[in-house]
């Protein structure tokens, strides 16, 4: 049996990487994915809601960059337990907002902050973990594999969550909590791998630590990289949030329960090209590849931006970007992390997606001003930036190849 399971995940038999992937069982499995926006609209409006996305984003982000320093200081393992912890609290706050309002704001902000902590802490200890064992050059494949089977789960989890919410509204967002917490009490069975130089952990070389995330990812050799990867990446944090994509797929015709369905069959459709990540990877190599993901990504939102009234199209609008936004996040921690020092790999990592975030709180912050009517514009709009991250993309490799010859 245990030959069976390492047949299907890689180097399973490294006791971290073994946790990794059963973290990864958790790590999105937001059953509240498709419900969360209908849940707080029967409370408050929506153009509250959107207050509170840009507020509850806004201080993700500002916790973000710290997370990968807490994380490359103090350890990941305590840092990746600490974010599935706040996860599960944020989603049972989230609930109260029955009572009242406030606890919307503070239950998504918990619930983000929660995700900052984990995004790069659980990634660096993969990676160096590997490296520890002399196994770095499967990162690729264990990545790919493990984003199969967190994305395997979060069909099945959203999928049941439209279930759930016809049965009751708050039942998705309590599965949500337990979920989270059982993804903390993973993290805590990990360990630390050796091969993280230690580091003072004073207030200053926190905040030194701090700034070498952008100096490493802006730096001369990655710039344009660098640019190119965060627009194709942001497409990952505009298309899985509920404030974006909730009144896009309404356009559409979608509902709690529907857009549930929806969402797990675009990621059932996705699932199968995480599991043979690697040998897409070695097939078309990586310039081929961002290339491909950033036109797709720019199509598929063009779509969005210019239909409506269709299930049918609004659901290849899901279908394709969770098939580019997948592809991407594995592909972009896959090139990055092998640029990156262990020392920074957190950090850099934190910083990454903390840059990455900011054109989803433009987004919100422009539907919140403009008005829900506007949300084929913003679509647009994103379309166009994926543009833009191609255009940087080619200027990255014209530069590499002027320095060759």
């Amino acid at each position: 049996m245990r030959n069976q399971i390492a047949s299907f995940f890689p180097t399973y038999g490294v006791r971290n990487i073994r946790y990794v992937y059963i973290a990864h069982i958790f790590l999105i499995s937001w059953f509240a994915a498709s419900s969360w926006v209908f849940y707080a609209e029967k409370y408050v409006s929506l153009a509250l809601i959107l207050v509170v996305e840009i507020i509850a984003m806004i201080t993700g982000m500002a916790v973000e960059v710290p997370s990968g320093a807490i994380a490359d200081l103090f350890g990941r393992k305590q840092s990746a337990a600490a974010g599935f912890a706040l996860k599960s609290i944020g989603s049972i706050l989230f609930l109260l907002g029955a009572f009242h309002g406030v606890f919307f704001l503070i239950g998504r902000v918990i619930v983000i902050a929660g995700v900052s902590l984990v995004s790069g802490s659980l990634e660096a200890i993969t990676y160096d973990s590997l490296a520890e064992a002399r196994k770095e050059n499967f990162f690729d494949q264990i990545w790919g594999k493990a984003a199969t089977l967190s994305v395997f789960c979060a069909v099945v989890a959203i999928g049941s969550g439209g279930l759930l919410w016809v049965l009751h509204p708050v039942l998705p967002m309590t599965m949500t909590a337990f979920t989270m917490g059982c993804g903390a009490l993973v993290c805590l069975s990990m360990r630390e791998p050796t091969i993280q130089e230690s580091s003072d952990a004073g207030f200053r070389n926190f905040l030194t630590q701090t700034s070498k995330g952008f100096h490493i990812l802006f730096s001369p050799r990655l710039r344009w990289l660098s640019v190119s990867l965060i627009i194709l990446g942001s497409g990952f944090t505009l298309s899985i949030n509920g404030a974006l994509r909730t009144p896009l797929l309404e356009t559409f015709t979608y509902d709690g329960e529907t857009l549930g369905y929806g969402i797990a069959f675009a990621l059932l459709v996705a699932t199968p090209l995480l599991y043979v990540f690697g040998a897409i990877r070695q097939k078309m190599g990586d310039r081929l590849g961002i290339i491909s993901l950033l036109v797709g990504s720019a199509a598929f939102w063009i779509l969005a931006g210019v239909t409506s009234n269709s299930v049918l199209l609004g659901g290849i609008f899901l279908c394709g970007t969770a098939i580019t936004r997948n592809l991407s996040r594995v592909w972009i921690s896959t090139i990055l992390n092998e640029k990156i020092d262990s020392q920074e790999r957190a950090t850099v990592l934190s910083t990454l997606t903390f840059v990455q975030t900011l054109p989803y709180v433009c987004v919100v912050i422009f539907l919140s001003v403009a008005g829900k009517a506007q949300i084929k514009s913003a679509a647009g709009a994103v379309a166009v930036m994926m543009l833009l991250g191609l255009v940087s993309y080619l200027w990255s490799q014209a530069k590499t190849r002027r320095a060759l010859f």
